[in-house]
Parts: C-alpha cells; sequence; structure tokens
C-alpha cells in the first residue's frame, strides 16, 4: 500500500489528465431514475443492512489502506451511498447481501486480494453484473491484463486524478441505461416468455426469473416475496440485482412479463380479452387495461386491431 498527497497543486500540469464524459444527452436526474423503488418497495431498504437513500447508487469501496479509502470515499460521497472494506474477503460478504450498484476495490489487500475478489464475483449469480474498477499502484501490463480477466472493466493506476474516477463511474452508469433500454426493447435479449436464449450467468439469472414467473402467471397473488423465496434471494438483493441488469424492480419486472405473455395471446386472437385478463393474473380488467396501455401504448382491444391489420 502507499500513502499519497491530496489534492493536486503538488502535480505538474501535465501530470493531471481529464477523461470527457460520454453524453446522450441524459440529465442527472434522467440518470438516477434508474434506481428508483416503485412504491410496494420503497419500505423495505433497511432488510439486508442498508441504510440510506435508495434512489442514489451505492458504492462498495475497498482497499486496507484507511487514508486512501477515505480519500476516495470523500471523493464520491456526495454523488452516492458509500460502503466500505478493508479487504476482498468483507467486501465479498458486504457485496452478497446488499448487492451495490459498481465496484472500486484494491489490489494488493489481506485475506482475499482484488483479483480474487474480483473473479469470486464474477461466478456467484447475486453479484455477476456489478461492474468493477481496479485502482492499484501495479502499473503493469500484466497486472492490467489480469484484472481484466478476473471480470474488471477498468484499471486505474495510483496516483490518480478525482475526476477521473468520477467521470468513468458516471459513464459506466450511462452504458448501463443504454443497455437497459436496448435490453426492455428486445434489442438485444429477448425477454418475451419462452423466448430467453443463454449467452451469459446475468441472462442464466434472467432465463429462471422469467421462467418462475411464468409457472405462476395465472395467480393474482404471486407477489415480490414469493418471487424472493423461489429464487433464493433476499427482497432487497433481487431488487438490486433486477434493477443493474434491466432498470426494473422486481414488482415492475413481474407485471411486465405478465403483460408480455397477454401480448402474445392478444397475437393469436383465440381468446377474449377479459379471458386473457385472469388467464395472466389479473382480477381487474380495468387495471389491466391501464397496465397495458402504458407498457405499449395502446389499449388491449387497439392492440388487437392493429394485429389484424398488420
Amino acid at each position: 500500500t502507499i500513502t499519497l498527497q491530496l489534492g493536486k497543486n503538488h502535480l505538474q500540469s501535465t501530470e493531471i489528465g481529464i477523461e470527457t464524459p460520454v453524453s446522450d444527452g441524459r440529465s442527472e436526474s434522467d440518470l438516477s431514475r434508474i434506481y428508483l423503488l416503485s412504491e410496494d418497495e420503497t419500505n423495505n431498504d433497511t432488510e439486508d443492512g442498508f441504510h440510506g437513500d435508495i434512489s442514489t447508487p451505492l458504492l462498495l469501496l475497498v482497499d486496507d489502506n484507511p487514508e486512501m479509502l477515505n480519500f476516495v470515499s470523500n471523493t464520491l460521497k456526495n454523488s452516492y451511498n458509500i460502503n466500505t472494506a478493508s479487504n476482498g474477503l468483507e467486501a465479498l460478504k458486504i457485496a452478497r447481501t446488499q448487492i451495490p450498484d459498481l465496484i472500486v476495490t484494491d489490489i494488493m489487500m489481506p485475506e482475499m486480494d482484488g483479483y480474487q475478489f474480483c473473479e469470486a464475483l464474477k461466478q456467484d449469480q447475486k453479484t455477476s453484473h456489478i461492474p468493477v474498477i481496479m485502482l492499484t499502484a501495479k502499473a503493469s501490463s500484466n497486472s492490467e491484463l489480469k484484472g481484466f480477466k478476473t471480470g474488471a472493466i477498468h484499471y486505474i493506476t495510483k496516483p490518480f486524478n478525482p475526476s477521473l474516477l468520477e467521470i468513468r463511474i458516471k459513464n459506466i452508469f450511462l452504458a448501463q441505461a443504454q443497455l437497459k433500454e436496448r435490453i426492455l426493447n428486445n434489442e438485444t435479449l429477448n425477454l418475451d416468455p419462452k423466448h430467453v436464449v443463454i449467452t451469459s450467468a446475468d441472462e442464466d439469472f434472467l432465463k429462471n426469473t422469467v421462467a418462475c414467473i411464468e409457472q405462476h402467471m395465472a395467480d393474482s397473488n404471486f407477489q415480490v416475496d414469493d418471487l424472493c423465496r423461489e429464487l433464493g434471494l433476499g427482497r432487497m438483493q433481487l431488487y438490486r440485482k433486477l434493477k443493474g441488469l434491466i432498470g426494473l424492480s422486481a414488482n415492475e419486472f413481474i407485471r411486465s412479463i405478465k403483460l408480455k405473455r397477454a401480448a402474445q395471446l392478444i397475437k393469436q386472437q383465440k381468446l377474449t380479452i377479459a379471458e386473457i385478463t385472469y388467464m395472466v393474473g389479473f382480477n381487474d380488467l380495468h387495471y389491466f387495461r391501464q397496465c397495458f396501455k402504458k407498457q405499449f401504448g395502446v389499449n388491449p382491444s387497439e392492440y388487437k386491431v392493429d394485429e389484424v391489420n398488420g
């Protein structure tokens, strides 16, 4: 471990680098909405040990040097919720319970180093989706390559400009937001029932989640707690996992899958809208129509006409 001077007065002008953030026109409020809870989940933010504003992304910072940990924490605390750990083993326990949105970790640490920590994260379905940034004093191509092989997506050499870390994190969240929109629009991963193709651990998780919802498609009493129980995850773990992957809460995801099944049935033109409503677990036809129009832009009967004319 090393000790760093704070600020940039001790640096030459050539040593201070600025990375321009990638922008897709989103505002900070647009980005924060990715992490908002639906109303029925706002009362469960402390279930797995997390205490904070859940609409703000949660970062886990890992370093055995207290001064470095404080330095990075102070750099980021105004924009994110922060949790910390002093080694990979401690961090792994925290990551599995709290499911942070992003992890920044040192490499050389006792108990479990950054490489082992990152590899363990990627092998666990609960944490495989979490992006990892490695901070290290080991400025060699071999150590950088090893970091990428274990699943890190960025590798920053100490000492570094704090603005560089902030911009890297912001760009990661922007890229995630773009990917989530593509997934939800079926541009990358088709989440329609019975059409999920497995190409990664995260897609395997989504496939299992969709299959579980399908098994209870007609059950109007099937709720988030039931899904958590069948997947073996805590409510907050499932919330953060789904938010991290596709930007939906568990409740929103269940409803989305049910509505997609309804759309499939409408296309077949063999059942009435009322019959389809109950087949996908809605007891209230009016509420079903509201939810359907919100997701597809038209009410069920208009959707049916469009399919016939199309």
